[in-house]
């Protein structure tokens, strides 16, 4: 939604963003924020030991599902049997919603996210990842990722068919 919106808020003169509407570029920042919070929330929820590449990863997958789907960020956290920090039955989700600043992991956290959504970093491609040990081995649906690697406690890849954007 942050980046529908970031598009419509501006435009550009010799390559240069202009803001065009003042109003809708403050809600533009306000939806990036809120993604960034949803963004640490899940990061903390898969690995609260994550390496920088690692939790980029992690958010490249919701991102780029969301971006295939047409979908929300925060509709993608919470489709059925997928992030399971945000699984409504999971033992850890009233932890994983009260995640956030006065938490002792939170500005570590905080410091991936930002490094997630440095402009200067190139997104991957990565639509779908698993925990290696959590899982005892591959889900049934790994084989069919391309471009597959393991970065920390994940294995990561992008599901056939996902555009490659």
């Amino acid at each position: 939604m942050a980046e529908a919106l970031r598009k419509e808020a501006k435009v550009e003169y010799k390559g240069t963003p202009v803001l065009e509407d003042q109003a809708l570029w403050d809600e533009v920042q306000r939806a990036r924020e809120e993604e960034k919070a949803l963004a640490a929330k899940l990061i903390w929820s898969e690995n609260t030991q994550a390496t920088p590449e690692e939790a980029a990863m992690m958010i490249d997958a919701a991102r780029n599902r969301a971006r295939a789907k047409g979908k929300p960020f925060q509709e993608i956290l919470n489709e059925p049997k997928q992030f399971s920090g945000f699984d409504p039955e999971s033992p850890r989700y009233q932890e994983v919603m009260a995640f956030g600043p006065g938490h002792p992991n939170y500005e570590s956290i905080q410091r991936l996210v930002e490094l997630a959504y440095n402009p200067k970093r190139k997104p991957t491609k990565t639509t779908h990842y698993y925990a290696n040990e959590r899982m005892g081995g591959p889900p049934h649906w790994a084989p069919a990722l391309t471009d597959v690697q393991t970065q920390g406690a994940h294995t990561f890849g992008r599901e056939q068919g996902y555009p490659k954007k």
